[in-house]
């Protein structure tokens, strides 16, 4: 009831913010002939985006009105393509409509995404049906420009304490036109709170992090494009945050608003580099005038020096890459080799390209979230950080809403990646199983782990066998493992577990767990080998004409390989012969 009650507060307080009346606005789309290398890096710093090319050699830009008169100071060539891209993109958005299914969060009033009343109902639905208590009521941490709450929810196993575990941060839309980025990390959040105690994967996962998330980073920005779609029928396009640069109690499309992403003291406004961001307050890349003077800014400040998060995306839209530090100018970090690794992991399931904001958008970006949560480290922990661009370039701002549950879908491993890797994470490289000599009803399992995440492990690790019961076989009586603990698990250390098969045979499914302290944090499944007879080559529970034809086999190989070539040494002299064909013969004469 305390969660229902405050997201009623809550929607109060969004609909009582003072805020000027939103005039109509309109973006332009326009070719951009004459544009060399030195010329985008300046439509990049003046917040122009490119959205595309044109056959001939053309860009296709983004830009209002003053910005294509600023093209045309410059003495490039500007034609209009589509003189409402805004209204352009909705058209195409209805056209391309299909019914989107509840599941798929592509259902909003904003042409399929949310507005910022349903993204606090949606969480508001999360917390009320959380059965297992994993998600916290949200926490306020700071008031917009227009006095909007800026929140944050946790999920966690103890949402309301602190549990010393790696700590991670998620947000979107800091950049108020990029609402895939708000819709993919919704989706990510309520497949945590419907999957735990469910899928054992995420239990694991929720029950060893601290998970934060930040959906709405930029309230006034997102308002005013809701409105403009409310009022118009266009989807706005407004990217900066509601500030009144000139004062007047207005708001003004080319003069008012700061880049919050550009607004962060991390290399704020740094000359060298100055078109990475603008000194101009009627570009969509102005960066305040001064370093953190806008409230969500200082909000988000605040509240990350206070938690001590190791790694942290922050999402946005489009591009399809993953970009990590330094973006105020083309350099590698300290940890270069380690955002490379990471990198890799993270994008193996959605493709995405990754590297710094010159490698992958070819332009750079200074006094910006990424960079500042990676270096501004005095008073916290370095955090791992990255920018998640969401989506194809093809697509661009606001795609389809039938977009939205491929991306949401695509993205998810990404989201659930980085939470594993921010702490221990371990992986098996291998696992081989070796029957003990000369007592063959006991099996050495001998495997290697190995750490994929950013953190040591914190405390002791152990490993313990899982074995499913079928037919006669019972783990409970014939399954001795103990347990494996080792201070450290480095990727050279190998192991093992001594498993007593006697009374069993056949195959059985099982599992390595792997612990932290006192916390699953991952589960390995495989096929236990049971207490097969040794003339069983096969493996399939008997001693038939199908072994003996195996035995031929590996007899015609002239060297048997592989790791189990030892079971094809029937009479133990170290080698398969033909003596060991005889062997089998003798028994299969039994029979």
């Amino acid at each position: 009831m305390a969660a229902l009650f405050f997201f009623y507060w809550l929607g109060e307080a969004l609909a009582q913010a003072p805020s000027p009346d939103i005039p109509a606005m309109t973006w332009r789309l326009v070719e951009v002939r004459g544009a060399d290398q030195a010329a985008q890096r300046l439509m990049a710093g003046a917040g122009i985006e490119i959205v595309g090319k044109e056959s001939k050699g053309g860009l296709q830009a983004l830009v209002n009105r003053a910005q294509q008169q600023w093209l045309d100071s410059l003495g490039l060539f500007t034609r209009v393509l589509i003189e409402d891209y805004g209204r352009w993109l909705a058209e195409r958005n209805r056209a391309e409509a299909g019914l989107a299914a509840p599941q798929d969060l592509a259902d909003g009033s904003l042409g399929g995404y949310f507005s910022p009343q349903e993204i606090l109902a949606f969480v508001d639905s999360l917390i009320a049906g959380d059965t297992h208590g994993i998600i916290s009521d949200t926490m306020i941490i700071g008031f917009s420009t227009w006095q909007n709450p800026l929140w944050v929810v946790k999920i966690s196993a103890a949402p309301n304490a602190d549990q010393d575990l790696p700590e991670v941060f998620f947000n979107s839309l800091i950049h108020a036109r990029e609402a895939m980025s708000g819709m993919v990390l919704l989706y990510f959040m309520r497949y945590l709170v419907d999957n735990y105690g469910v899928t054992d994967s995420v239990t694991d996962l929720v029950d060893s992090r601290e998970l934060y998330f930040m959906p709405l980073v930029n309230p006034d920005g997102y308002q005013i494009n809701w409105d403009n779609y409310r009022n118009t029928g266009g989807f706005g396009l407004w990217r900066k945050n509601a500030r009144d640069n000139n004062n007047n109690g207005a708001l003004d499309q080319l003069l008012d608003g700061v880049d919050l992403n550009r607004n962060f003291p991390f290399q704020w406004g740094n000359i060298d580099f100055d078109y990475s961001s603008s000194s101009n307050p009627g570009s969509d890349s102005y960066r305040g005038a001064s370093a953190a003077s806008e409230p969500e800014t200082k909000a988000l400040i605040d509240f990350i020096n206070k938690r001590s998060f190791t790694a942290a995306i922050n999402l946005h839209t489009y591009s399809a890459v993953l970009i990590n530090p330094f973006n105020y100018r083309d350099l590698r970090t300290p940890d270069s080799l380690l955002y490379d690794r990471l990198a890799g992991l993270l994008t193996a399931g959605n493709g995405y390209g990754h590297g710094n904001a010159i490698e992958t958008l070819g332009y750079p970006a200074n006094g910006e979230l990424t960079d500042w949560e990676y270096a501004d480290s005095a008073s916290r922990g370095k955090i791992m950080s990255w920018t998640g661009e969401i989506g194809a370039t093809k697509n661009g701002f606001w795609p389809a809403r039938t977009e939205i549950p491929l991306e949401q879908k695509k993205n998810l491993a990404m989201l659930a990646d980085l939470a594993k890797i921010a702490g221990f994470w371990p992986t098996l490289d291998s696992l081989a199983q070796v029957r003990a000599q000369p007592d063959s009803s006991r099996l050495h399992l001998r495997f290697r782990l190995s750490n994929l995440g950013i953190l040591p492990n914190r405390e002791k690790i152990t490993v313990r066998l899982k074995v499913e019961a079928g037919g006669e076989f019972n783990p409970q009586d014939s399954v001795s493992p103990g347990d494996l603990s080792v201070a450290a698990v480095p990727p050279s250390e190998r192991d093992s577990l001594l498993v007593d098969l006697s009374g069993s045979s056949g195959y059985y499914p099982a599992a390595l767990e792997v612990y932290e302290g006192g916390r699953k944090l991952r589960s390995f499944a495989f096929q236990l080998k049971g207490n097969l007879s040794p003339f069983d080559l096969t493996r399939d529970g008997k001693t038939n004409i199908f072994d003996l034809l195996d035995m031929l086999r590996i007899l015609a190989s002239d060297q048997p390989t592989g790791a189990d070539w030892s079971a094809y040494d029937l009479n133990h002299d170290g080698k398969v012969t033909v003596l060991d064909l005889i062997v089998l013969l003798k028994d299969l004469a039994k029979k």
